[in-house]
């Protein structure tokens, strides 16, 4: 996490999957998504503690990025390795 008035470090990094690649964030901005294109997953991150909230998601070949629906219920993550889309349920 840093400071983008001081631009300082806060913590330590938050250790997810193998390659994180992209990262979004649910419309309540209380969890961020982040897409680990090394290992095929997704982590889902809770924002208030910076803790990883449970095991990573797997997803199809080469994730690249996450989108969530209006009401964050239904994330979706492109794969463009097998020309897919990994649909996830948040909640």
């Amino acid at each position: 996490v840093i400071t983008v008035k001081t631009g300082t470090v806060q913590g330590a990094p938050i250790n997810v999957g193998d390659f994180p690649i992209s990262v979004a964030f649910t419309p309540d901005g209380k969890t961020a998504y982040v897409v680990n294109q090394g290992d095929v997953s997704v982590s889902a991150i809770n924002v208030k503690t910076g803790t990883v909230q449970g095991a990573p998601i797997n997803v199809g070949d080469f994730p690249t990025s996450v989108a969530f629906s209006p009401n964050g219920k239904t994330a979706y993550v492109t794969n463009a390795g097998d020309a897919t889309v990994s649909v996830i349920t948040t909640r």
